[in-house]
């Protein structure tokens, strides 16, 4: 799997993830696979919002044609009426009742991403591992208000050869 197979896989799997006790509920409002949104794009999204960015890549050194892909996740949440952030960090008291992820803090969505990667492991057989994590940031943002967001780092093994398209 080449990286950009790997990217589309990695994004399909986000999107589709809900929650185990709203199973129609998505986790994700937004997952963008993207250098970097404009303003414009940002303003728009839905949260929680997921952007992935593939980073530097290196040779596999026992085999030339898989590459260490790097790849950057950076995880924002919203929670409005959050003067203190414990919401966008914690979740507020409607995210233990419901289903959905109104109301879900960075921690409570974090571990869904999580998820995600470790059944991409398990079930996919996609080799990825997690190389660093951010402190939690809050960043007051003026087209959105208060956000909280973290940096994750992960390295997958992905391939040089050119994909198969059928």
């Amino acid at each position: 799997m080449n990286t950009w197979q790997f990217l589309g896989v990695v994004k399909a799997k986000l999107l589709a993830a809900t929650w185990a006790t709203s199973p129609m509920e998505p986790v994700f409002g937004t997952v963008k696979v993207t250098a970097g949104p404009q303003a414009s794009g940002v303003e728009r999204a839905r949260f929680p919002m997921l952007i992935i960015a593939p980073g530097d890549s290196s040779a596999d050194a026992n085999e030339p044609k898989l590459l260490d892909q790097n790849v950057d996740f950076r995880l924002v949440t919203k929670v409005a009426g959050d003067a203190w952030g414990e919401a966008a960090l914690m979740g507020g008291p409607e995210s233990v009742v419901g289903g959905s992820s109104k109301g879900k803090g960075l921690l409570q969505v974090e571990e869904a991403l999580l998820l995600v990667i470790q059944d991409l492991q398990q079930k996919d057989g996609v080799r990825i591992r997690m190389l660093s994590q951010s402190a939690v940031q809050p960043v007051e943002i003026e087209e959105l208000g208060y956000v909280v967001l973290r940096d994750y780092r992960m390295q997958a093994k992905t391939s040089t050869a050119p994909s198969v398209v059928i």
